[in-house]
C-alpha cells in the first residue's frame, strides 16, 4: 500500500511476543511488498494514526507495475 497521512508499522519481538513499534509510514511510504513478491504471511501490523488515505495493490497488479524494471535487470 501507499501511505497519505501517517502510520505506525509494530512488530513482535521473538523474545517475548510483545507488539512494539517498528516504523512510522507517512507520505509516499510503502509497505506489504515483501508479502505480494514472497507469498509470505504479514510479518507487521500497520495501524493508521488519525486520518489517513491508503492505496492499495493486489500482487497480480503489483508484479504487472515493476515487472518491466525487473525485464530489464535480468
Amino acid at each position: 500500500g501507499s501511505v497519505l497521512g501517517c502510520a505506525i508499522v509494530y512488530q513482535k519481538r521473538p523474545s517475548d511476543g510483545v507488539r512494539s513499534e517498528a516504523a512510522r509510514l507517512t507520505r509516499d511510504s510503502y509497505f506489504g511488498a515483501v508479502t505480494l513478491f514472497l507469498n509470505v504471511p504479514n510479518a507487521a501490523t500497520v495501524v493508521a494514526e488519525g486520518h489517513l488515505t491508503c492505496a492499495g495493490l493486489n500482487a497480480d497488479s503489483l508484479e504487472h507495475l515493476v515487472k518491466p524494471v525487473m525485464d530489464f535487470l535480468k
